[in-house]
C-alpha cells in the first residue's frame, strides 16, 4: 500500500470535505495489495460511471456514498467488475456496509469504528486515518515499514507481512511510532520517507496498462 502522495486526495489538506473523505476511503479499500497508481485510475473510472446512476432524491449535491447507498449489492459488484478493480466479493461487502452505516462519521470515526466493516482491516483503516487527519498516531504497517524495522532498526523478529491479529499489529505499531518519535517525525512523514527509499528497489508486479476490464458488461444505469 503506497503512501498517498499524488492521489486524488491531498493528504495534507487540513479540512477535507465529505466527498474527499469518501473518495479516499474507497481508494484505501481499492489499493489494498495493489498498485496505488493503477487503482487510482480505476477509482476515477468507477466514480465517473456511478455518477450516471439515477437515485430517488431531490438533493442537488450527491457524494459517492449517497449514490452507492441506493444500489443493490449486485449492482455495486457490477460496477466494480466493469472497471476491473478486482477483489470483488471483499469490496462489495465493505462498500455495502459503509454506505448503509448511517452512524459512521468519517470526520470523527475511530480505527475501531472502521475495522468493524467486513473486509477493512487495521492497515487500511490506519492508511485512511493517517491521510485524512492533521495528526494521527497510527501506523500503516505495510511491507516497506516492516522491512525498514528489520533492516534499519534491527528488530529481527518483525513479521514479513502485515500482522493479522490486532494484538500483534498494535505491538509493532507502537515500535514504529517510537522510532518516529526518536526522529522527531510524524508517522505519515516517516512512512513516506521510508517508502521513497525502497521505491527504486521494488518492482511493481501489479501494473497492467489495460486497467479497464474488457470482459464485463456495464451495469444498467437506472
Amino acid at each position: 500500500m503506497e503512501p498517498a502522495e499524488g492521489t486524488i486526495f491531498n493528504p495534507y489538506l487540513r479540512d477535507p470535505d465529505i466527498r474527499q473523505r469518501e473518495e479516499f476511503l474507497l481508494l484505501a479499500l481499492f489499493v489494498a495489495g495493489k498498485s496505488a497508481k493503477v487503482q487510482q485510475r480505476k477509482l476515477h473510472w468507477f466514480l465517473d460511471r456511478i455518477s450516471f446512476y439515477k437515485i430517488p432524491s431531490n438533493k442537488e449535491f450527491f457524494t459517492p456514498f449517497d449514490i452507492l447507498h441506493y444500489m443493490q449489492d449486485e449492482t455495486i459488484e457490477g460496477f466494480l467488475r466493469f472497471c476491473g478493480v478486482g477483489q470483488y466479493a471483499r469490496l462489495t461487502r465493505a462498500i455495502s456496509w459503509l454506505v448503509r452505516n448511517e452512524e459512521l462519521d468519517l470526520e470523527t470515526c475511530t480505527r475501531d469504528d472502521l475495522v468493524a466493516c467486513p473486509g477493512l482491516g487495521m492497515k487500511t483503516a490506519s492508511f485512511f486515518l493517517m491521510n485524512t487527519r492533521p495528526v494521527m498516531d497510527v501506523a500503516c504497517l505495510d511491507t516497506h515499514i516492516l522491512k525498514w524495522l528489520r533492516d534499519e532498526c534491527n528488530y529481527k523478529d518483525v513479521p514479513m507481512t502485515t500482522p493479522t491479529s490486532k494484538k500483534q499489529y498494535l505491538k509493532w505499531e507502537e515500535v514504529f511510532l517510537s522510532e518516529a518519535e526518536k526522529r522527531r517525525s510524524s508517522p505519515r512523514e516517516l512512512d513516506f520517507e521510508i517508502w521513497k527509499k525502497y521505491e527504486q528497489k521494488q518492482q511493481d508486479t501489479y501494473y497492467d496498462s489495460r486497467y479497464v476490464s474488457t470482459n464485463a458488461e456495464p451495469p444498467v444505469i437506472e
